[in-house]
């Protein structure tokens, strides 16, 4: 067609982060999706990331674009602390990265201390709330085999997962007039490669 418009990777590259990433209107859709938005949102930032560490597209002024819309925006940071803390705690680690591998090439310093800030007052709510669960139900039992089994994968999320594992698994229980949760692992090595498996039971 005559309409045909050609533009660089740079040019669209900021193009959809103007009109998605950091679109209120997208944000809050995501919102209404709660954890899951959440996680797309943390997703996102993980997309952008990786495109620049690659393609070398992503700009100082779009890093300080999500750090203000994503982690201090007052109402972002509410919604992502309240549905997915995990994902803000990744979203502020993969922004300060940026600025650490100088991608992120001149980072506002103010901006840098108020993501700290963030992410040390949501590892206080990450560390109490995994307390809370292990005050709420003393009759945890762990029964670990890892040995050395090495596990790949992002570690923020392994830790999410099994963290929501627990939480669940405490939310079936919490009726029952004795609560027990168990949560183990062991070695598959009888396999065509040694795998970990998990399981958390009630």
């Amino acid at each position: 067609p005559d309409s045909v418009r050609t533009r660089t990777l740079a040019e669209e590259t900021a193009r959809v982060f103007r009109a998605r990433v950091v679109n209120p209107r997208w944000i809050a859709a995501m919102q209404r999706h709660g954890y899951k938005g959440a996680f797309e949102l943390a997703a996102t930032v993980d997309y952008l990331f990786g495109f620049d560490a690659t393609a070398g597209v992503v700009h100082d002024w779009m890093y300080d674009r999500l750090a203000h819309a994503y982690v201090l925006d007052g109402p972002t940071q509410e919604f992502l602390r309240r549905s997915n803390p995990w994902a803000l705690r990744g979203i502020i680690e993969r922004l300060h990265e940026a600025a650490e591998r100088g991608l992120w090439a001149e980072p506002d310093a103010d901006t840098l201390a108020a993501m700290r800030e963030v992410y040390l007052e949501v590892e206080g709510e990450l560390v109490a709330e995994v307390m809370e669960l292990y005050r709420a139900v003393p009759a945890i039992r762990i029964d670990l085999q890892v040995g050395e089994a090495l596990i790949k994968g992002d570690p923020l999320r392994l830790r999410q997962v099994i963290h929501n594992l627990v939480k669940n698994a405490l939310e079936a229980v919490e009726e029952k007039p004795k609560p027990h949760i168990r949560v183990a692992t062991r070695r598959l090595d009888d396999l065509d490669r040694p795998l970990l498996e998990l399981s958390v039971e009630d």
